[in-house]
């Protein structure tokens, strides 16, 4: 993708950002109301998406791809291993709340949800082996499973809250769960 093109998809999005900000539904928002914001003639639009649908699509696949990355990324090697995962996470839905909130949305959730649920079990079955290695891979995938479901739980209530608090804030007490549920299985299994 040249410039030209990079430059109009991010005038695109901050417009759709700009249209979400100013509390609109993202199920009205019109093709004609978008490019105005973008500044922008419809057969631009056109150009690089078919029509809303497309576009919220990428909106929301560029948004998980990050996701994606972050989750996936070794923090082994970090300073703060543990919370850096959490931190960059946190930061990263601040950053992006517009989406944070699009994906998190009632009608979204499952979908959405379930792919970050999913992709942090692996990350947790790893941390809580290295705690309970007696434990049998079925026992530490439950674990996992329930803890993963919680951090969405606090993140769905941080989003429904109006993020009040500041990612970090809530990466903390996430991380600060997820050491007191560490020290509750390895006392009780």
């Amino acid at each position: 993708m040249d410039r030209r093109q990079r430059k109009t998809e991010e005038a695109i999005s901050r417009a759709l950002n700009q249209l979400l900000e100013e509390g609109r539904d993202i199920n009205t928002i019109s093709v004609r109301e978008l490019t105005a914001a973008a500044d922008i003639t419809r057969s631009t639009f056109y150009l690089h998406y078919h029509d809303i649908p497309d576009l919220i699509n990428s909106y929301l696949s560029e948004y998980l791809n990050n996701i994606a990355s972050i989750i996936q990324k070794d923090y082994s090697q970090e300073p703060g291993k543990d919370r850096n995962l959490y931190l960059q996470l946190l930061k990263f839905m601040e950053d992006n709340h517009q989406r944070t909130s699009l994906v998190f949305s009632t009608r979204n959730y499952s979908s959405y949800s379930r792919f970050i649920e999913e992709g942090i079990v692996p990350y947790l079955e790893a941390k809580y082996h290295a705690y309970l290695p007696q434990a049998d891979q079925k026992k530490l995938h439950t674990i996992s499973v329930y803890t993963s479901r919680g951090t969405v739980g606090i993140i769905l209530e941080w989003i429904a809250g109006g993020y009040q608090e500041s990612g970090r804030q809530v990466a903390e007490e996430i991380i600060e769960a997820i050491e007191f549920y560490t020290r509750y299985f390895q006392d009780n299994f």
